[in-house]
């Protein structure tokens, strides 16, 4: 569970870790679309991850953290087949979340997450 512990607040139930080099190039790409799945991608280190949408179907959110599990960016509604999403700013880990599971939720930067 990915959770918010600023605003204890449940962001989305399930999540998937995704740490090995070949499951970060592929990502999304040709899934169906899990409602209530987030992945995790993470990194050794911090970085500026860029994601394509590349044989994506679907939109999605993203949540961008930092070593802390602090918000450092956040990007919405990301669209099937959109080239290049660039990070706002260094991040060391991020989720990809089914689109709008953002929406109703009060997510900031600097807020603390963690998988719980």
């Amino acid at each position: 569970m990915l959770f918010n512990f600023t605003k204890d607040e449940m962001i989305i139930k399930n999540v998937k870790t995704i740490n090995e080099l070949k499951q970060k190039k592929e990502g999304l790409m040709f899934k169906k679309k899990q409602k209530d799945t987030a992945l995790f991608f993470y990194y050794d280190k911090p970085e500026y991850p860029l994601i394509h949408m590349f044989f994506v179907f679907h939109a999605i959110d993203i949540i961008y953290i930092n070593e802390d599990f602090k918000v450092v960016g956040i990007k919405e509604n990301i669209l099937p087949f959109t080239p290049l999403v660039f990070p706002p700013r260094l991040a060391r880990h991020f989720f990809e979340l089914p689109a709008n599971s953002l929406r109703d939720k009060d997510i900031e930067f600097g807020d603390e997450v963690a998988l719980i």
